[in-house]
């Protein structure tokens, strides 16, 4: 059909020929398909659907609020690869916990998108119940894992420090911190993943609420040649400086 043709066609079709012109590559068509009034949400959606559609489409679907006033507009106007930044930033307070966790994950989402849903999602944390955290904790994104984290509560610690997008960078950030809570301390001690990585034990050794018994575990485990740079970093507390210059010595056989 000629282009003159189905911009005509565009304002009137219904049904198969409607759906047809869901489809079309030209922009006029398309703009002229959404003064279509027997265009409806199911339309809509499926439109959505195309990745290649033009972002100012997007943006137009998002103005008209008869349909965006629709929650699965809304979300899949979020969830668009093409949807213009002030439109989705605009449309994320809208959405519900676990879609915003998708669209935090979603790699076909602008970046800005993603950590900006993951800030809403940290930010409704305190008001959270245990089940919700613990979904998150297992198939959250990093920047949520750390909230997580931070908050320390020992039935979601253990499900955080699984989930694989957890990374090395945000523990040892952690155990850094003016502020790390004994549970947290304790459980990255005894994971079976964590607690095998070198920087993570140092951080371990090093800090004040790591359990005597595990401290000593982990010092003895160390090489020395690792335990000697240890003592050249020179910010291990007094009493684990003593610790290590024994272990060292004992085996220098000195």
């Amino acid at each position: 059909m000629e282009l003159e043709k189905r911009l005509q066609r565009a304002t009137q079709a219904v049904g198969d020929e409607l759906d047809r012109l869901l489809s079309d590559p030209s922009r006029e068509v398309l703009r002229a398909l959404l003064d279509n009034a027997n265009l409806a949400e199911p339309q809509i959606l499926l439109l959505l659907e195309r990745a290649d559609l033009p972002g100012e489409i997007v943006e137009e679907v998002a103005r008209r609020k008869e349909w965006i006033a629709s929650y699965r507009v809304k979300l899949a106007v979020v969830r668009h690869p093409r949807s213009p930044r002030l439109v989705s930033m605009a449309l994320l307070k809208f959405l519900y916990l676990f879609d915003l966790m998708t669209v935090s994950l979603l790699p076909t989402v602008p970046a800005e998108i993603q950590q900006q849903a993951s800030e809403m999602i940290v930010g409704r944390l305190g008001q959270l119940p245990l089940g919700q955290k613990l979904t998150l904790a297992r198939r959250g994104p990093l920047r949520v894992l750390a909230g997580l984290l931070a908050e320390a509560r020992p039935e979601v610690v253990p499900v955080a420090l699984d989930n694989p997008r957890l990374t090395e960078a945000v523990l040892l950030r952690l155990l850094a911190g003016r502020v790390c809570k004994p549970a947290i301390v304790r459980e990255i001690a005894r994971h079976r993943k964590w607690s095998l990585r070198r920087d993570i034990r140092f951080a371990l050794i090093r800090h004040a609420q790591t359990p005597a018994p595990v401290r000593e575990s982990f010092i003895a485990r160390t090489v020395t040649a690792d335990l000697e740079r240890l003592m050249r970093e020179g910010d291990l507390p007094a009493a684990v400086q003593g610790l290590v210059r024994k272990e060292i010595e004992r085996r220098r056989g000195t």
